[in-house]
């Protein structure tokens, strides 16, 4: 499986009072995300085993 996620930005807004009093503040923060890209191997539904078979 190959997975890839674009790169976001997380917008955050608050109110806030400043540290020794005053009156409130309006704060909006702007983080920006990096993306990822994911390769995996698996072996489906098995459990996480596998198994050898023999037949005679």
């Amino acid at each position: 499986m190959f997975s890839a996620t674009g790169n976001s930005t997380i917008i955050s807004e608050q109110w806030t009072t400043p540290t020794g009093g005053g009156s409130e503040q309006f704060v909006t923060t702007i983080t920006d995300e990096g993306g990822s890209n994911v390769f995996r191997m698996d072996n489906d539904n098995s459990g996480g085993a596998l198994f050898m078979f023999f037949y005679f």
